[in-house]
Order: structure tokens, then C-alpha cells, then sequence
């Protein structure tokens, strides 16, 4: 029998590694909990792609680069656990309810058990929101929709006598937003869930005070 040629064994290798075809949504999982675990450097693509059971090209093919996966994983991040706490905040129909279940939410998210700590856009995406433009517009656009959420709300909840005017809404707003990603950073750190709770109630009562702090 003839010997298989170099070309024909390089191929049969091939045909035994992983698949090159992609689950885009597995692919997309395995990259978002890469990076939000270890964050964008430290984040081997090789490990990735074994995580999602594709093959690297097949990835590259998808997303193009790194940045392209990062940014790809950054908006499926944006259209799901990063929602969770606004969603909270609409859910509830009085204002101190609504702000309370935001930090509570948030809180629960940055610590769930079996998932990455803290908060991907401000443990792993804001720092490269100067190297990396599109990471940088990403994060720019995301923060300002919610600002504007939350503004309109405590503009409504001051029309109906809800809170008091001495307390302009875009503060109360940008005070939640810097407390949410305070928080976030500590449990990234290691802090305990029920301190972040204790502190969120706490910051819950400075954002509903009647004045600013």
C-alpha cells in the first residue's frame, strides 16, 4: 500500500483537531466570561476557542481580531447582565424602591456565585477605553443612555413630589452610576457580598436625600 504523502497526514491531523465550524452564542459565552474573568490581555484566544469547541480560525473568521471579539462579547454583555440593574430600577414603581433594587441588582450581579466578579465594562473594557477607540465609544454611549434613564426618572420623580428639587437629577444620577462601578471594582477585589449590600443601601440613602451630599 502506498504511503500517505506529508500533505495527506497534515490534513488527517487537521480533520481530528477541533470543529471549524462556530456556534456563534457558545462562542460568544466562552469569550465574555474569558474576559470578564481575566480581563483583555490576559485572555489566550487558544483558550477560548477550546471553551466554545471551535477551532482559533474559525473565530477570526467570525470576529475578525481580538478587539473584534472583545467588542463582540462587550455588546452581548451591554444587552444582558449589564442591563439587569436598570431593568430593576424601571421595574419598581416608587422612586426609593426603584433605586434601592439598582444598587441591590447590581450588587447581586457583580457577586454571583460560579460567574466572574465585579462588572466587565469597569473591571476589564474601561481601561482600554483610550487605547481602544471603539471600546472607548462603546462604554461612552452605554453610560450616557443610562445617565439619561436615570435622569428622567428622578426628573419625574421630583414633578410628582416624590423627591425634592434641591438635589438636581443628572447629580442623584451620576452619583448612582460612580457608586454602581465603586461597588463593582470592590467585589472584583474580594469584598464581601453582604458589606457590598450594607454599603449599597447606604449609598441608596445618599442618592435619595434631599440634598446633595
Amino acid at each position: 500500500m502506498q504511503e500517505k504523502t506529508n500533505s495527506q497526514v497534515r490534513k488527517s491531523a487537521r480533520g481530528r483537531g477541533r470543529p471549524s465550524t462556530l456556534d456563534e452564542e457558545r462562542a460568544l459565552d466562552a469569550a465574555l466570561d474569558a474576559f470578564w474573568r481575566r480581563g483583555y490581555a490576559a485572555t489566550d484566544i487558544d483558550a477560548v476557542a477550546a471553551a466554545a469547541g471551535t477551532a482559533k480560525p474559525s473565530l477570526y473568521r467570525r470576529f475578525g481580531s481580538k478587539e473584534g471579539l472583545f467588542l463582540a462579547a462587550l455588546e452581548r454583555y451591554a444587552g444582558g447582565h449589564g442591563t439587569q440593574p436598570l431593568a430593576a430600577f424601571a421595574a419598581e414603581r416608587d422612586i426609593a424602591s426603584a433605586v434601592r433594587a439598582f444598587f441591590r441588582t447590581a450588587v447581586e450581579g457583580q457577586t454571583t456565585p460560579g460567574r466572574p466578579t465585579g462588572c466587565l465594562f469597569a473591571c476589564s473594557a474601561a481601561p482600554l477605553a483610550e487605547s481602544q477607540a471603539a471600546v472607548g465609544t462603546l462604554l461612552a454611549d452605554g453610560t450616557r443612555a443610562a445617565h439619561a434613564a436615570l435622569v428622567a426618572r428622578f426628573e419625574a420623580a421630583s414633578a410628582d413630589g416624590e423627591l425634592p428639587r434641591g438635589f438636581p437629577a443628572a447629580a442623584r444620577a451620576q452619583l448612582m452610576l460612580d457608586a454602581m462601578q465603586g461597588l463593582a471594582l470592590r467585589a472584583r477585589a474580594g469584598a464581601d457580598r453582604a458589606a457590598l449590600l450594607a454599603d449599597a443601601r447606604s449609598y441608596a440613602d445618599v442618592v435619595l436625600s434631599p440634598a446633595p451630599p
